[in-house]
């Protein structure tokens, strides 16, 4: 599977930080008392696509622990079934043939200011409570922000930047690693440049994240 481009340590953990998430670090080769690696959300038995299904191919099984050894450098492989990919657990292989595991806490509580219950609300309108993060069941996940794309940042009061997954996309964001069929398929989950990310079917038959934001 052909991985991302490469994620450096700390920006990886800066980005989770301000995502309000607890990040827990497995210690380096197996030394001290490693940290819980298991996924904070239990995956689904949903068919390969479906999103939350176990990683197969270049991901293991389960997260690694940080130091365990990886044959394909630059794979990003993700664990769980949060419906914010940004709260997934999150594994690396490094250039140097070795993982970096990341184990996501108390990161994709629905925050109660989010509109309940659907539809999603409608981009570009106004939101009350700058910086929370909603998500719906037809895949749709909001942002309420003052950088709404399209718009200055700052303004007359925050926005929702929304994004909607294509029809013919899993609702539940596919982790990074797991099967796909529909090679090049593209679902954007959330809006890519505040914390959302992009599902590509990659050739290799297997789902990869694309987190970059163009604007």
């Amino acid at each position: 599977m052909g991985g991302l481009r490469a994620i450096s340590r700390a920006a990886a953990v800066a980005a989770l930080l301000a995502c309000g998430a607890e990040v827990v670090e497995t210690p380096p080769g197996g030394g001290g008392e490693p940290a819980t690696t298991t996924s904070t959300t239990s995956a689904s038995s949903g068919t390969g696509g479906a999103g939350g299904t176990p990683p197969t191919g270049p991901c293991p099984a389960s997260l690694p622990s940080e130091g365990d050894p990886c044959v394909e450098p630059n794979t990003l492989c993700t664990y769980g079934d949060s419906l914010f990919p940004h709260c997934r657990d999150t594994a690396w292989c490094q250039t140097t043939g070795f993982w970096i595991g990341l184990a996501i806490r108390g990161c994709d509580a629905i925050d109660p200011d989010c509109p309940a219950p659907a539809p999603a609300p409608v981009p570009h309108t106004h939101c009350d409570t700058e910086g929370i993060t909603c998500a719906f069941a037809d895949g749709t996940q909001c942002i309420c922000t003052f950088c709404d794309t399209g718009f200055p940042c700052g303004g007359p009061g925050p926005r929702w930047a929304c994004g909607t997954p294509e029809v013919g996309c899993p609702p539940l964001p596919p982790n990074a690693g797991e099967p796909c069929d529909q090679t090049g398929r593209m679902c954007d989950y959330g809006y890519v440049c505040l914390g959302g990310t992009t599902a590509i079917c990659d050739p290799s038959g297997f789902w990869i994240w694309d987190q970059g934001c163009t604007v």
